[in-house]
Formats: C-alpha cells, structure tokens, sequence
C-alpha cells in the first residue's frame, strides 16, 4: 500500500460557457486645429485585460483600439492618434470555482461611425466567448492489498504539462519608389501555419502581412501589402515531441516603421511586428484504472467516481477564400481607380460543428479606398466599407459533433477590383487557427473495500461449460479462483475463451 495518497493524473475539463455582446462608444478627434471632414477608413482592436475569476463569476476588462484614416477640412490626409475605449465584462455562472481558469476570446462584430461638428463617434459591438478551463480534477489511484484480484482496462486521459507564454518581433524591409514621401497609414496581421517539437523548444511558422497607405511627392497615395515568411524557435523546458499543443497566436495594433536609405542607395522602409504566443502543453495517454475486482474468501466492495474532463487535440491550421461581388449604390461616386484596403476586420458569428467537419459563418469587413471625379473633372478621395457575409467549411475527420472549437480567424492578402464603375470583386484570404477539445465522462474506481466473507463452494471437484461471451476473468471471479490457477489445471484450452469449452476446477482445501 502507498504510504502517501498522490494523485495518478491532473485530468482537464473545458467548456464553453457562453457569448456575450458588448456596446463601447468612442470619439475620435484630430491631432491638428482642422477638424475631421470625411472618415475613410477605421481600425479597430479588442483586447481583454485583468481577469478576475472568483466563486459563481468572472469580471475583466474589455479594451478597443482605434486608428482611422481621416480627411481634414484642409484636404489632407492623415492616421489620427490611436483612440481607447473601455469597459466592465461581468459574468455569473455557479460552475465558476476561484481554482478556474478563464479565457475570454473577444471580436469585433460591427463598427458604425457618425460625424458630428469635425469629430468621429465609434460605435462599436464586441462578441466575447467565455471558455472555462479546469485542469484541477484529480484521479486518485484507490489502496488496495495483494489479496485482492483486480481487472484493469486502459482509458484515455488528457493532462495539463506546462503553460506557454512568449513575444517576438518579425522584421522585414520594403522596397519603397523613389518619389515616396510619408506613410499615412500603417497596421499587420499575422498567423500561424503549423509548429515543430522538439526536445525543450519547438519551432513556430507562419506569416505576416504588413498594410500601408503611403503618400508620394506628386500628391499620389497608394496603398499596398507586403508579406513577409517567419519562422521562430521558442524554448521550452520539459517539451518533447509526444506533447500537444494548444496555441493562440496575437498580433499587436501598430507596426514600428523606419524609412531609411539602405547600402544600395534604395529608400526601405524597416518595419518590426511585435507578436505574443499563449498556450497550453498537455500530454494525453492511456491510463490503467480499475473496472473491477475480487477476492477469494470475502465480498469485494468497489467505489467509483465520474469525471468530466477533455482530449485536447493539437492547434490545427487552414486557409479559406472568401469570394464575393458588391454594387455601389447609385448615390455613390463612381470608382475611377481603386488605391487599396485599409481597416480590414473579420468576425465569427457563429460555429457549428458535425463529424468530419467546421462551419464557420460571420462577416468579413473590407474598407476600400478610391479616386473618383467630380462635375470639373477632379480628383476626388472616397471610400466605401464592404460587408462580405462568408460561409467556410473545414473539413477534418478528427472533428466530433459535440467538440469544443476555439476558432482564431484573421484576413490576409486581399483583392479588389474595379468593374465597370461600381461593381466590385472582391478575394479575401482567410487564415484559421483552431483547437478542439472533445468532452467525455470517464468513471474511475476511487476506493476498494473488503466486506462479509464468502461461503465456500462445498465441491473439491467441479466441470464449468463457459458461456459465450465469458472471459477468463468473469469465470474465476465467479468461482473465486486466481485466473493462474484456472489456466494451470487447463492447460490444453485456448485463448480467449470462444464459449462451450469445458474447465475442470479442483479446489484443494488447504490451498486457495
């Protein structure tokens, strides 16, 4: 017997508990005395801050950023500074224990802004999925003495090895013309596209997408992407290839840039994008738990407990398009020349899982700007915010109908295209990361406990026909024998058992 009781394994349980919405509002203003005459296009980030779990609730902080590109009474054009605002996410639930952990994915679901004597209102609304995690319920192998015959069977279990927390920076340069004189508008995304174990590190692929809005000597402004390939090595103590894991990959809000003239005599811009990696390791295996037991001289009485808990699977990846037309409306000036896209945004408004297979809907938001001309003949600067409602489907076998899905969805590259003046197409890539986690209820033999004794079969001698079905060890359970003892006095029967053998049992009376 164990001296010390110590628990076999920290098990993990998940759930879903709920999405909430949240209004915030926010007043964006200009830097200089001229005030706000056209918004072209905003930006706007989500970011929760100070969790605070406690016993039946859960509250934190719900942060939006925004950066816009505005038009001033003046004529120019410019990013206005980045503008917060704030809110209070409270929630009640009695299955929140202060031993939980909570994790809060927040998105933005729509932005709408007024303007009003030279200032912009924001009014945006936020979906948050609140997840719950609890990685403290504890399988505690039961005491038991020699004299006790157990069955065991092996049951899959997912624990909790280690927790990720990293940051990084991607660097990259961009080859800029020649007459480029200003950077109005900036901003990046990125993704990850799969990872590597390794032994204490694993390695973290992906890519990034920088977004600018640049103007040039000539008045011109054009916007452009660039793409930039990464691959990080992030170290971990205690990681090995058999691990999994569950990552969640964020991108900060503003680039660093630099425009500089490089050794070539070529003006770049150097750009750096700050990341943050969070996660969590687990290792699943097969645990051996008792699913039944006997003695030989008295009743055997088992104690068992059930467990809800999860079998995490590892981060998968995908890549989506979203294909789509849009009309102006008749009011709106007609597209000359489209410059690009500027404040892209995609929410997940809803996810639905069946066996094999992911559905994803929301709508994906795309702000294009765009020369048009007036009655002289002008070049005038406009922009329309598009609305591409998406439908995607991932297909992966290891999917269940009732797994818990954390999907991160982020826009990369995007294609728009001028057809006859105000018809659009519109390509949009989308890169998604997501982690499932699929509940179950084991039960596990927490305790064995010895009670009255048996009554000795009277019969030295005894032939058993074996049922079908019958394993060796219902057999010897039943006639309370070792199952050693039953195969040494048959030696001549097969394995396993088929039903209709013969067994001859001889009890001796001073040997049992």
């Amino acid at each position: 017997m164990s001296e010390e009781k110590t628990p076999v394994v920290k098990m993990c349980n998940k759930k879903l508990l709920t999405t909430l919405q949240q209004k915030l509002s926010a007043t964006i203003t200009s830097a200089s005395d001229s005030k706000i005459a056209k918004i072209l296009s905003i930006k706007s980030c989500p970011k929760i801050t100070n969790i605070d779990v406690y016993q039946g609730g859960v509250k934190a902080a719900l942060e939006v950023s925004y950066r816009a590109v505005i038009c001033l009474e003046t004529g120019e054009i410019v990013c206005s500074e980045e503008t917060l605002a704030s809110a209070n996410v409270v929630y009640e639930n009695s299955k929140l224990t202060q031993n939980a952990e909570v994790k809060m994915l927040p998105c933005i679901v729509d932005n709408e802004t007024t303007i009003l004597q030279g200032e912009v209102t924001v009014n945006t609304l936020v979906s948050i999925d609140i997840f719950m995690k609890d990685n403290t319920c504890n399988f505690f192998p039961p005491e038991y003495d020699d004299c006790i015959n157990v069955k065991t069977l092996e049951n899959q279990v997912c624990s909790l090895k280690d927790k990720i927390n990293a940051s990084g920076i991607v660097k990259g340069e961009i080859a800029v013309e020649n007459k480029f004189k200003r950077i109005i508008f900036s901003s990046y995304t990125g993704f990850l596209k799969n990872y590597e174990i390794k032994t204490d590190y694993f390695i973290i692929k992906g890519e990034m997408f920088a977004n600018f809005l640049c103007e040039y000597e000539d008045g011109q402004l054009k916007s452009f992407t660039k793409q930039f390939d990464f691959s990080e090595e992030i170290e971990q103590k205690g990681i090995d290839s058999q691990d999994i894991l569950q990552l969640e990959f964020n991108t900060l809000f503003i680039p660093t840039t630099n425009v500089v003239v490089n050794q070539n005599n070529e003006t770049v811009i150097d750009v750096e994008m700050p990341y943050t990696l969070m996660g969590d390791i687990y290792t699943c295996f097969n645990q051996e738990v008792i699913v039944d037991a006997y003695n030989i001289d008295r009743q055997v009485k088992l104690t068992t407990e059930s467990f809800e808990h999860c079998i995490n699977k590892e981060s998968c990846f995908a890549e989506e398009k979203i294909i789509a037309g849009f009309n102006l409306s008749e009011d709106s000036p007609r597209i000359e020349r489209i410059l690009g896209t500027v404040g892209e945004n995609i929410s997940l408004v809803n996810v639905v899982t069946k066996n094999g297979e992911i559905i994803l809907e929301g709508i994906a938001n795309v702000g294009a700007i765009y020369y048009s001309e007036d009655e002289d003949g002008n070049k005038v600067l406009n922009s329309v915010v598009i609305d591409l409602p998406y439908s995607l489907n991932i297909i992966n076998k290891d999917i269940k109908e009732n797994d818990i899905v954390s999907v991160d969805l982020k826009l990369g590259e995007i294609s728009v295209k001028n057809k006859k003046g105000r018809e659009l197409e519109i390509i949009a890539n989308v890169y998604i990361c997501y982690n499932l986690s699929t509940p179950t209820i084991s039960a596990f033999t927490t305790k064995i406990d010895l009670g009255e004794e048996k009554q000795q079969c009277p019969y030295a001698l005894e032939i058993v026909v074996v049922k079908e079905g019958e394993e060796l060890w219902d057999i010897a359970k039943r006639l309370s024998i070792k199952e050693e003892m039953l195969i040494a006095q048959n030696p001549d029967v097969a394995l396993p058992l088929v039903g209709g053998e013969k067994l001859v049992v001889f009890r001796a009376r001073d040997n049992k």
